[in-house]
């Protein structure tokens, strides 16, 4: 309980922070969150953490810490569909269409093969973005 509380804080107060126009102290937050869910592997953690940073900096722009967090999360998660499917996003906006391509398409197939109400909406948003996401998998 103790724990949840500790991310649930972190989570609260960057979104604050953020919202205040202080992003960098925003992103501090996380980074330290970031840092504890590493040191004692807390999946859930990471996955939160990262996804949060990932949606602080795509909304303000800052396309490079976007990547960095979803590399940070699929660093400790590969198979992390969402890291996957923000990644890609990123890198279809930086230009590296192929990489991009290949990170979706795995996104995809992870998601395809997950019975979830959030799988099924990741399918939804990768379909929804890229229509072709299905032949990329080939």
């Amino acid at each position: 309980m103790l724990e949840s509380n500790v991310l649930r804080r972190a989570m609260r107060a960057s979104t604050e922070f953020a919202r205040s126009g202080e992003h960098q102290q925003a992103l501090k937050v996380v980074d330290d969150a970031l840092a504890e869910g590493i040191r004692h592997g807390r999946i859930t953690w990471i996955r939160l953490l990262s996804s949060h940073a990932w949606i602080l900096c795509h909304s303000r722009g800052d396309l490079f810490r976007a990547r960095y967090y979803s590399e940070q999360c699929l660093a400790h998660i590969p198979d992390d569909p969402w890291a996957l499917y923000h990644l890609a996003d990123v890198l279809f906006q930086q230009g590296e269409t192929e990489l991009a391509k290949r990170q979706a398409a795995k996104s995809y197939g992870l998601a395809m093969q997950s019975e979830t109400k959030e799988a099924r909406r990741l399918v939804e948003l990768l379909t929804k973005a890229w229509p072709e996401v299905k032949e990329w998998r080939a």
